[in-house]
């Protein structure tokens, strides 16, 4: 048995310190054969700090759990990690398979099922060598409230440092339900979003149903102007506005929302016009005089 930590795992040419950080015992066998090593690894990841910022996930010491994965080594440069298994706090998936670089860089994944958090997938990504994260993930449930609603990386207070850029980001999500918040799902959904090195959402275009009814969100640079405008139009309002948390007195009605920015900043804030009809208003009666009293 050995408790390794970031310089060691370095040293054998796991270059994972993006998202393994701190100590990990483990338990390995080293085997090798002609310039070529497969490590068995074991390990309990009770006292490491799991990241993965994408997702918003951040796992502390003193959380149980454990890991097992073969790495494979050319050289001793890390090319391939095979059945690798995480089962922690918020976090559950088994033979998942890593690609490296010659340089030992992540460039290639995939799991074929993996929980984190709400989120319940397949998962398959991989990184360009312009820096370039791309992935897709289908399943029967995906939150993408942190693609969407977070402003922080997880691993801010992390132990180890970590750049304060990221990798941009193109994302395709397909599921039966999509949570953006912690109430009810969007059904049906397909997503495509795009994301800056800073995390800011830069394009999303969904479809989904929402109350049973069609909606879709159309959030993207124009192609001539590359102005970024919105679009938002569904047929079930009241479900939507729930959905989304904004508000849940209605009944019904339709919604369209449009957007775009002011003064030819494509990347500045979006200014336009969201219009609500045929609804209902319940459990307002201050709002439902005022309403009857303009009919």
């Amino acid at each position: 048995s050995l408790t390794t930590d970031d310089d060691l795992r370095q040293k054998f040419g796991i270059n994972l310190q993006d998202y393994i950080q701190g100590a990990l015992p483990v338990n390995f066998t080293y085997i090798e054969t002609g310039g070529k090593a497969k490590i068995d690894i074991k390990g309990d990841v009770t006292p490491t700090t799991l990241v993965i910022d994408s997702f918003d996930y951040l796992k502390r010491p003193q959380i149980g759990g454990n890991m097992s994965l073969k790495a494979h080594l050319t050289n001793d440069v890390l090319t391939e990690i095979t059945d690798l298994s995480i089962a922690t706090q918020g976090l559950n998936f088994a033979d998942g398979r890593l690609l490296f670089t010659s340089n030992a860089d992540l460039k290639r994944g995939n799991f074929s099922a993996i929980t984190l958090g709400k989120t319940n997938v397949s998962l398959d990504f991989e990184i360009t060598p312009q820096g370039l994260l791309k992935a897709i993930a289908k399943g029967t449930r995906v939150d993408i409230s942190p693609f969407i609603l977070s402003d922080k990386n997880v691993a801010d207070n992390a132990v180890s440092d970590v750049n304060e850029e990221n990798y941009p980001m193109q994302i395709s999500v397909e599921a039966n339900t999509v949570f953006v918040d912690e109430k009810k799902p969007f059904e049906d959904t397909k997503v495509y979003l795009e994301l800056d090195k800073q995390s800011d959402l830069t394009r999303i275009e969904m479809d989904a149903n929402a109350g049973g009814e069609p909606m879709y969100i159309r959030f993207r640079p124009e192609e001539e102007t590359g102005e970024r405008t919105f679009i938002l139009k569904a047929d079930n309002a009241a479900a939507v506005l729930d959905i989304l948390g904004i508000y849940s007195h209605v009944r019904g009605g339709q919604l369209t929302i449009t957007g775009r920015p002011r003064r030819g900043d494509e990347r500045g804030d979006l200014f336009g016009v969201a219009r609500m009809t045929d609804f209902r208003a319940v459990q307002v009666p201050v709002l439902a005089k005022l309403l009857a009293a303009m009919s």
